[in-house]
C-alpha cells in the first residue's frame, strides 16, 4: 500500500481549510492556487476535500466518505476537470515533490542543473 501525504484539506461543511505546515516550502503562486482549487472543489460538491502526494511523488484527490451529501457524480466530474484545466500545476507540483521530497530528488536537481547550464553554453 502507497503511503499518502495529505497537503491540503477544504471542507465546504466547516467553511475552513487546512494547508499541512510541512509543504510551507510548496512556491507561495503554486501553494495559493492549490488552495483556492481544494475550496472551489468543495464548495461546488458541499464536500470535503484532500489534496495530497503518494510517496512515489503522484498526486491523489480524494472526498471524505462520511458525508452523505456529497454529491459523488459532480465530485467526480469537478476532480476530472480540475486534473484537464490545472495539469500545468499538477505537473508542476509532482515535479516539486520529485526533486524536493524523494531519494531520488537530488540526482534530479543535479540533472536538471546539468540540462540547464548545456542549454546556457548555446
Amino acid at each position: 500500500m502507497r503511503e499518502k501525504q495529505q497537503v491540503v484539506y477544504a471542507s465546504s461543511i466547516t467553511k475552513k481549510y487546512y494547508f499541512d505546515p510541512a509543504f510551507d516550502d510548496i512556491p507561495r503562486d503554486i501553494k495559493r492556487e492549490l488552495i483556492d482549487e481544494a475550496v472551489k472543489i468543495s464548495q461546488k460538491v458541499y464536500g470535503v476535500i484532500s489534496i495530497g502526494f503518494f510517496d512515489d511523488g503522484n498526486i491523489f484527490i480524494e472526498e471524505q466518505k462520511d458525508d452523505v451529501f456529497v454529491d459523488d457524480i459532480g465530485l467526480e466530474l469537478e476532480i476530472r476537470q480540475f486534473e484537464k484545466e490545472k495539469a500545468e500545476l499538477l505537473k508542476a507540483l509532482t515535479l516539486w515533490y520529485k526533486i524536493y521530497r524523494t531519494a531520488d530528488g537530488e540526482k534530479v536537481k543535479e540533472a536538471l542543473l546539468k540540462n540547464r547550464g548545456n542549454a546556457n553554453e548555446v
